[in-house]
């Protein structure tokens, strides 16, 4: 099982709950589509594909933090800002999914076949009726298992209107489905997400089935009767086609007779500069949109500004095929669930309204919990009157989340705004900031506030059981210390924040801010920029509940390693080797493992593994060590597999600037930006007076990049921009750059001396300075 943050833990806080989850959560519907070669999987002859749910930790820790229906991993939504190879997309003979006309498609938009003329459309869905005014809507007793009751709704699908006739002769665009049932609590703004215990499907269409205790039937016809209440189901559509991709600036081609371009007058020799020099260059600071073409020219193709005018006949551009990339969305439909119960009294049990009438209510309470070398800090859980053993918590934080995928870096992506500005006095390049942001919860607190809350259960009226607790879900606004006109202000983001499953950040600010933008994520928590909270509104009354949103590159939220466990059931021992694939150096001053069985757990200890002191785990770097348990196990627990569960809460990234840079910074984006310096010299330095044999005749500056410098006793200064690293002008603060220069002296006697590559930050160069190579 992947090793997640004490997973096993915070499973163990919330068994009742999970249990519960497990039993919703079982099987999958994926309609079949006859014919459909872009699901070969799929066979046209079965009507009906049931496919059980992912049962391991990774599904248990989407329970734990997903109640209803997962939100996508960014990397899987937009996996070109974290790939450079992505963007290079594949042509449509070779895709492996359906084609969309259209870069960000929708269930309105008509798909092709990449190999043959079939189209397909992704279909909308919901709720039909098995007669006039009646919906197929079932509220019965459980037959299967006492004390349950099964609530059904059926679906049907529907092509979306805006599709017209074209839809008639198109095919169903294979989609597997989720969903769940989402409402209000009374009296509150706080919302109870169900998902669905199984999606079946049968001549009709699919039937999403909710399989509830008696208590929770009647919240959940309560919030049926009620319009305030809001009762929704969403039904999730995860779909993958290929879109395309902006077309690639033209390559110019060679034409032939094209005059050769005016070259620098150098005596013979000399090196001849490979593309002309322009007198005079324009000034674009850090603008990289106009900088991209510019410094593209180390390709050594000649810029059209340089032989405007000159006769010489532009390039055609080379024919490029149209590419494609893999886009994969889940949009929903969501359909409203009001039931007023004059019209529609057989949705409730015997046609009785009062069935479904209970009134519940919510109770706040604070219990603090010390994590180890931190303060205490209280944290909010909020109890279900009508179901008392009922716990609605929130998480410790919202951190940058990792990508799903090894390698394990940040799922954080700086996009630069290349288009030209509409507006004539813009002179800033603006880049946007895209990063997926998840929730962060100790598992351990959860097991403490597990104890310290059945003190508040009632003594009496309350069938035995555990508390079960599940996560909070309320309006929540996001405030972040943001850079806005020259210094950090705290704003209200426009983010859709979901308290179980995250959000997703997107910000744009001016290419000046960028230093202080990601020193912030290099920084320690305590930096004001891009630390801030989401403000949870439960509308009981007493004010906001804030959950801290610390954004930074030490502490991310996610896999940490590979691994591989090789377990001794005779020893009761696990031998692990796990596998840094963060891409960059761990901190590790301690690993806590415990012992799981069965879903029993005992406290357990490492040997081969030293951390009397803290280590640094460099990428890629291996750890192997055996596990045992501190005490031998007891005969009362299950003798199955051993897995071994480790926390790795105390463990810290150390992040290595350049490579941050290099996997975040827009992979689009020319690596190299240009600066003006000043090249010059002295008249007297030229003569020589002290030494005439020495005198020069003029002295050439070539820059890395293809740029170079005359000067002469006629020319003792000129103006140039060369290209530097761009990672050194947007994390440096002491250096606009470095560039690389090398000199050739041609004295009035005929000799000529030229020097190797030199390197200088320098805003004014001096030359020529003393040595050759």
């Amino acid at each position: 099982m992947p090793i997640h943050r004490l997973v096993e833990l915070q499973r163990a806080a919330m068994a009742p709950q999970l249990a519960t989850a497990a039993t919703r959560r079982s099987v999958r519907v994926m309609p079949a589509a006859a014919g459909n070669p872009v699901s070969p999987a799929l066979d046209a002859t079965v009507a009906t594909v049931i496919a059980p749910r992912q049962a391991d930790a990774g599904a248990l820790r989407a329970v734990r933090l997903d109640p209803g229906v997962a939100r996508m991993r960014l990397d899987r939504l937009r996996p070109e800002l974290f790939d450079p190879v992505k963007p290079l997309g594949f042509e449509r003979k070779d895709s492996p999914h359906a084609i969309s006309p259209v870069a960000q498609p929708s269930d309105a938009t008509l798909f092709e076949d990449a190999h043959s003329d079939v189209r397909y459309f992704l279909p909308r869905y919901r709720l039909r009726t098995t007669a006039p005014g009646r919906y197929d809507v079932n509220v019965v007793a459980d037959p299967q298992a006492s004390g349950l009751w099964v609530v059904s709704l059926g679906l049907e699908a529907y092509p979306a209107p805006e599709l017209g006739d074209a839809a008639r002769t198109a095919q169903t665009l294979p989609h597997p489905l989720d969903a769940a049932l989402s409402y209000r609590l009374p009296g509150s703004t706080i919302e109870r997400r169900l998902p669905a215990t199984e999606l079946l499907s049968d001549a009709r269409g699919p039937v999403v089935i909710f399989r509830l205790g008696l208590a929770e039937r009647d919240e959940l016809l309560g919030a049926f009767m009620a319009q305030s209440a809001g009762a929704s189901l969403s039904v999730m559509r995860p779909y993958t086609v290929a879109v395309p991709l902006a077309a690639p600036a033209p390559t110019p081609g060679p034409v032939p007779g094209r005059r050769p371009p005016v070259a620098v007058p150098v005596p013979p020799g000399m090196p001849r500069p490979r593309f002309p020099v322009a007198d005079t260059l324009p000034r674009h600071s850090l603008n990289l949109a106009a900088n991209r073409q510019l410094m593209l020219k180390r390709r050594f193709e000649i810029d059209p500004r340089l032989v405007a005018g000159t006769g010489i006949a532009a390039a055609p551009a080379a024919a490029v095929p149209q590419r494609y990339r893999a886009l994969t969305q889940s949009p929903a439909v969501t359909m409203p669930l009001w039931f007023d119960s004059a019209l529609h009294a057989y949705v409730y049990p015997g046609g009785s309204p009062s069935a479904g009438s209970a009134v519940a209510s919510l109770q706040m309470h604070s219990v603090p919990y010390s994590a180890p070398g931190r303060s205490a800090r209280h944290h909010s859980y909020l109890q279900s009157s009508s179901q008392p053993t009922r716990f609605y918590f929130l998480p410790d934080a919202f951190r940058l989340a990792r990508t799903e995928h090894p390698p394990f870096k940040p799922a954080l992506a700086f996009v630069v705004d290349q288009s030209p500005s509409t507006d004539p006095g813009a002179t800033q390049t603006a880049v946007e900031l895209i990063a997926d942001v998840r929730p962060v919860t100790d598992g351990k607190r959860l097991l403490a506030a597990r104890e310290a809350l059945k003190s508040k259960l009632p003594t009496t009226g309350v069938a035995p059981g555990e508390i079960s607790l599940e996560p909070l879900l309320a309006p929540s606004v996001l405030r972040l210390g943001l850079p806005r006109g020259g210094r950090m202000q705290t704003i209200e983001v426009a983010a859709q924040v979901d308290l179980a499953n995250g959000f997703q950040l997107n910000e744009s600010f001016a290419l000046d801010d960028f230093q202080d933008v990601f020193a912030a994520l290099m920084a320690p928590r305590s930096a004001a920029l891009l630390q801030g909270h989401v403000a949870v509104s439960t509308g009981l009354g007493g004010g906001e509940i804030l959950v801290p949103v610390e954004l930074n590159f030490r502490a991310l939220e996610g896999e940490l390693f590979q691994y591989t466990e090789t377990t001794d059931s005779a020893t009761g021992t696990v031998a692990v080797q796990l596998i840094n694939q963060t891409g960059g150096a761990l901190h590790i001053p301690a690993l806590p493992v415990w012992l799981s069985r069965d879903g029993a757990m005992v406290p357990a200890r490492t040997e081969g593994l030293d951390l009397s002191q803290a280590i640094e785990l460099p990428a890629e770097g291996v750890l192997g060590f055996q596990v045992l348990p501190v005490d031998p196990w007891p005969d009362a627990l299950p003798t199955g597999p051993l897995d071994a569960v480790f926390d790795t809460s105390a463990i810290t990234a150390v992040p290595d600037p350049e490579a941050l840079f290099a996997q975040t910074f827009d992979n689009s984006v020319d690596q190299e930006t240009a600066r003006a310096i000043t090249v010059m010299t002295d008249a007297e330095v030229l003569t020589s007076a002290q030494a005439p044999d020495k005198a020069i005749r003029f002295v050439i500056i070539e820059f890395r990049g293809n740029k170079s410098v005359r000067l002469s006793d006629s020319k003792l200064e000129e103006a140039v921009e060369v290209p530097v690293p761009l990672m050194d002008v947007l994390l440096r603060r002491d250096t606009e750059g470095q560039y690389e220069y090398r000199q050739t002296v041609v004295y009035r006697s005929g000799t000529q001396t030229s020097s190797g590559w030199r390197k200088t930050d320098l805003g004014l160069l001096f030359v020529p300075f003393e040595g050759g190579d």
